[in-house]
């Protein structure tokens, strides 16, 4: 009786503690929240741009050209503060850290259906890992395809339970939003498989037709690949010459060059800054905790498979572990669906350590494991803090606005000289593109200069050249360029048309 006292007491307590990681949560978001665009992530301005676009236009562009790397659910909801004439980087920011808080709340829901260990403190790491909480600060599409992602399958797992064609339809429209939102999502459809593959089952021993026991499922991934496809159909019909080209210089939705990249050290090692680091902790730390790392974490999916619990959500993470690890374009941030879970199996592979220890007493043992998760999360929010009130010290000052209320007191280094020369652009009163050499960060210099900005091309005839020495003028425009002024080793030049 003690032992189920204790039990509920826990329960009942979970729910509470939850509430105030969340308000914690949202007073950390909310402090750092700032009218700058956070350097060293171009996505922000595409779906920055991206909304203005649809709010205006009603099509999704970026520089007069469709957005094709960058599905449109994010910069649809950037849309909703313009309907209430709100058009800043703050209102998107505001979107942004509640979609985050909407995906630890799901999280927490989910993690306890599903009886995974240290759900609370899984969750602290989702939100307020560096890496979590820098991504919630910015017009990043991660947090709200990481809040599809929760609401996707923590529906999921009620559907196995709760039959109904109305669920099955909103499971579906939560996996066709998270794939619209970040392509990756697709992979949700392997735990509808999976779960799929889990009830044929009672059709196998006669229990019930295969319709019963599948049909919801198949509503499910129909429903969600419709939705998707609208997207692909829409590219589709579009002149491949009016197709944006990504970072990398491709055109093509699905391009496969990105994928052989095998590199195991470089590759395993994806998984370690969202939950361990922000601030290069693990860097300094070295491979060896990463091993360690990854080796518990592996020991607690095999206690999971072993045992019985391995479930459609793991299978769904597996699949995205499968895929970011060969994947060569991949960035902490890319995996942040998957931290709640990852932190699950490592806390699962402490435990099962924990049990083969038994030359210890079972109680120190647990006090100890209890005391380093502390220590690890107290380092965590540390660093948190450290971004908010001083910045990385290397790209960007403090997040906290009264900290850093101008941009010239947020950006650092070769980000405030690239801030400086673009509003150069902007205050010198003259029309026309900026052409790029020797820098490739076109699509900051569009959003603070407010040209047309691109790498340079001679028969683009651009109105503005951005140079970073020691990079020559090109050719043929050394006669018609008018210096305007430098910054740091950006010069910037005005050219007269030919």
């Amino acid at each position: 009786m003690t032992a189920a006292r204790g039990e509920s007491r826990e329960r009942s307590d979970t729910p509470r503690a939850t509430w105030w990681l969340l308000a914690g949560c949202g007073l950390l978001y909310a402090a750092a929240l700032n009218p700058h665009f956070l350097p060293g992530a171009y996505d922000n301005i595409v779906y920055h741009f991206g909304a203005d676009t649809i709010w205006k236009y009603g099509t999704y562009r970026f520089q007069d050209e469709y957005i094709v790397d960058w599905p449109p659910v994010f910069s649809l909801l950037l849309v909703l503060p313009r309907i209430f004439g709100i058009d800043s980087v703050v209102a998107g920011k505001a979107i942004v850290a509640l979609t985050a808080l909407a995906a630890t709340a799901l999280a927490a829901k989910l993690l306890a259906a599903e009886k995974r260990p240290a759900p609370l403190f899984a969750c602290f790491v989702f939100a307020l890992a560096p890496t979590s909480f820098l991504t919630a600060t910015r017009e990043m599409s991660d947090w709200p395809c990481a809040a599809f992602v929760m609401l996707c399958l923590a529906l999921l797992q009620r559907l196995s339970t709760q039959r109904s064609v109305g669920l099955a339809l909103l499971v579906g429209c939560a996996m066709g939003a998270a794939a619209l939102t970040r392509y990756a999502a697709v992979l949700l459809g392997v735990a509808v498989v999976a779960q799929a593959l889990r009830r044929l089952r009672s059709w196998r021993e006669g229990r019930a037709t295969l319709l019963e026991c599948v049909g919801l499922e198949a509503l499910t991934a129909g429903s969600g690949a419709a939705l998707f496809s609208t997207w692909l159909l829409r590219l589709a019909s579009l002149p491949a010459e009016q197709l944006g080209k990504s970072n990398y210089g491709h055109a093509r939705l699905l391009d496969l060059s990105p994928w052989p990249f095998i590199d195991g050290v470089t590759n395993a090692t994806t998984y370690l800054p969202p939950v361990a680091q922000g601030v290069g902790l693990t860097d300094s730390w070295g491979i060896a905790v990463g091993v360690v790392l990854l080796a518990l974490a592996g020991l607690g999916i095999a206690g999971r498979i072993r045992n019985g619990t391995w479930n459609p959500t793991d299978w769904y993470v597996a699949a995205s572990a499968a895929l970011f690890y060969f994947y060569h374009l991949k960035a902490a941030r890319h995996v942040l669906p998957m931290v709640p879970f990852l932190i699950g199996y490592f806390v699962e592979g402490v435990e099962l350590s924990a049990r083969g220890l038994r030359r210890f007493d079972a109680r120190r043992v647990r006090a100890v494991v209890q005391g380093v998760l502390v220590l690890w999360a107290t380092a965590l929010l540390a660093f948190d803090l450290h971004l908010l009130f001083r910045g990385n010290t290397r790209t960007h000052g403090a997040l906290h606005f009264f900290s850093s209320p101008t941009a010239e007191r947020f950006y650092l280094g070769e980000w405030a000289d690239l801030h400086s020369a673009s509003t150069m652009i902007r205050g010198s009163g003259l029309e026309g593109d900026v052409g790029l050499v020797g820098t490739g960060d076109f699509k900051y210099v569009r959003a603070w200069s407010g040209h047309v900005s691109k790498p340079y091309e001679p028969s683009d005839h651009p109105a503005f050249l951005l140079v970073a020495e020691p990079e020559p003028l090109p050719e043929g425009v050394g006669g018609r360029a008018k210096l305007l002024g430098r910054a740091g080793k950006l010069a910037v030049y005005h050219v007269e048309k030919p």
